[in-house]
């Protein structure tokens, strides 16, 4: 929160389900995670650590990177 508030001046909020509604939601995710990859890597200069989106997770869940899924 306290990194949306530096960039975008307030809280972004987001649908937490996205991926989960069903099996076409869930490509539109990996989709998105691919995309993803790419721009970090182009704005960052690395690669991302994560192979998919379950290992990546948000890390500030209580139970680790996978306890979002």
């Amino acid at each position: 929160m306290e990194d949306c508030q530096l960039v975008f001046g307030e809280y972004l909020h987001h649908f937490p389900y996205f991926g989960l509604r069903n099996e076409q939601d869930a490509k539109e995710l990996s989709k998105g995670f691919e995309l993803t990859k790419k721009l970090y890597k182009h704005h960052f200069g690395v690669e991302h650590l994560g192979d998919n989106v379950k290992e990546a997770g948000c890390g500030r869940c209580s139970g680790g990177p996978n306890s979002c899924r």
